[in-house]
């Protein structure tokens, strides 16, 4: 469920970049409680944006589990 996007730069060469958002990090830490793992580890540098963070929280307090 990670976000992603893709360009071909001015060579022809086509690139994939993954990141994570609000979605994706709440969807990695439902599986986390879903399957009661012992925790989750992520890093990016700019993890420090709380919008990421509001994800792991939703799902670690229970307020969401992915139908997925």
């Amino acid at each position: 469920h990670t976000a992603y996007t893709k360009f071909t730069d001015t060579n022809g060469t086509m690139h994939v970049v993954w990141y994570d958002n609000e979605q994706s990090m709440l969807d990695k830490s439902a599986i986390a409680v879903q399957y009661a793992l012992a925790g989750i580890g992520a890093y990016e540098d700019g993890y420090s944006d709380t919008t990421l963070w509001k994800g792991v929280r939703t799902a670690m307090d229970g307020n969401y589990f992915s139908p997925r």
